[in-house]
């Protein structure tokens, strides 16, 4: 560990300029490694090219799913550990809520443990919970995700500092449930990113249990539509690669002045 921590501060210290997507990535360089300020350019991930609707395959998967007017939420992405779908899992099947179904769907990880796959794959799941376990195909994700009232991506908080589900979700409109991390802090004050914090396990359960509940508690389609509504506004306003190009080649074009 020291050695990869001396290879990184050397490496760090010889960059003329670093690209970072969040807040906290640029204060952890300033603060860990005593990096010049001026020398960072901090943009968020640009969004992600939305495909059309397909009408002709909304239905059929509604059907698949055995989905009607429940409130569906939806873990998208790969499973992996860090993910923590059993505890997702868990969490909805005991607030065992009337009216709601909980999604699971992505391909597994190549490097998810065994016993986290053994159990997703081998759990008694209640009625209102579907594991779709198979490689979701980029053309059926924006139709996928139409499906969802709420993504929950219940991540290991030190796992990551962006996350390429949230962005996703935003740039198709889905309001999101997640833990405070990263790129996640930086837009947490928007009524379309559901936030907690925990520091265990157990208070992982209960955060992450509290925000399915209040989510479903104050479930209004209407507002949900006006939420949706500017999510993608705000995707289009603040995601904008071209704009996000821009601010790139304004700092690189700096450094030969």
């Amino acid at each position: 560990i020291k050695r990869t921590e001396r290879f990184l501060n050397s490496w760090i210290k010889r960059m003329d300029l670093i690209v970072v997507h969040c807040n906290e990535s640029k204060e952890y360089l300033i603060n860990k490694y005593n990096y010049n300020e001026e020398q960072i350019c901090l943009v968020p991930h640009g969004k992600y090219d939305t495909n059309e609707i397909n009408q002709n395959k909304l239905t059929p998967l509604k059907n698949k799913y055995g989905i009607h007017n429940e409130i569906i939420y939806m873990y998208f992405g790969k499973i992996d550990d860090y993910k923590n779908i059993p505890l997702l899992i868990e969490a909805f099947e005991k607030l065992n809520l009337k009216d709601a179904k909980l999604l699971i769907c992505g391909s597994f990880a190549t490097g998810i443990s065994n016993d986290v796959r053994f159990w997703i794959e081998n759990h008694k799941y209640d009625n209102n919970v579907i594991l779709d376990s198979r490689f979701i195909p980029e053309e059926e994700i924006s139709t996928l995700l139409k499906i969802a009232d709420v993504l929950v991506l219940p991540y290991d908080r030190t796992s990551m500092q962006n996350s390429g589900a949230a962005i996703l979700a935003i740039s198709n409109g889905v309001p999101f449930i997640i833990p405070e991390f990263g790129y996640i802090n930086d837009i947490k004050e928007f009524p379309f990113v559901h936030t907690y914090s925990y520091q265990d396990d157990n208070e992982h359960l209960k955060n992450l249990s509290y925000e399915v509940l209040k989510f479903y508690s104050n479930f209004d389609r209407n507002i949900l539509d006006e939420i949706s509504k500017e999510e993608k506004n705000f995707a289009k306003t603040n995601l904008d690669w071209n704009e996000i190009g821009k601010k790139i080649i304004i700092r690189y074009k700096k450094l030969f002045n």
